[in-house]
């Protein structure tokens, strides 16, 4: 059995894991056990810590150029009929008709 916990006070709760450890007698109670530096708040190794930040960064990344990827498609399609919105406006159409036909278009093309 693995324990794994984090805590802002690692010394009381390495005193309490040693204390549980040493109540059960068929439990083998290594020197993790009461080991209080591997108790310590946080990530246990830095790599996991660079790992995450990477991560996380490249997420934020891709998200960013998806939407201005996004942005681009429907911009380009707004632009190459603005002729076209302008007349359907012009007869009555209402702003939530073009937008819906410029998103159906956008998601057919």
């Amino acid at each position: 059995m693995t324990i794994a916990a984090r805590s802002t006070n690692g010394q009381r709760l390495a005193a309490e894991l040693r204390t549980a450890c040493d109540l059960d007698g068929s439990a083998a109670a290594d020197r993790h056990c009461a080991d209080s530096r591997r108790l310590r708040s946080g990530w246990t190794r830095p790599a996991q810590r660079v790992a995450a930040s990477v991560s996380g960064s490249l997420g934020i990344v891709a998200l960013l150029l998806a939407g201005i990827g996004i942005y681009g498609v429907t911009a380009y399609m707004v632009t190459t009929r603005t002729r076209e919105i302008g007349i359907r406006v012009a007869l009555g159409a209402e702003p939530r008709d073009v937008m819906t036909m410029v998103l159906r278009d956008m998601a057919s093309a």
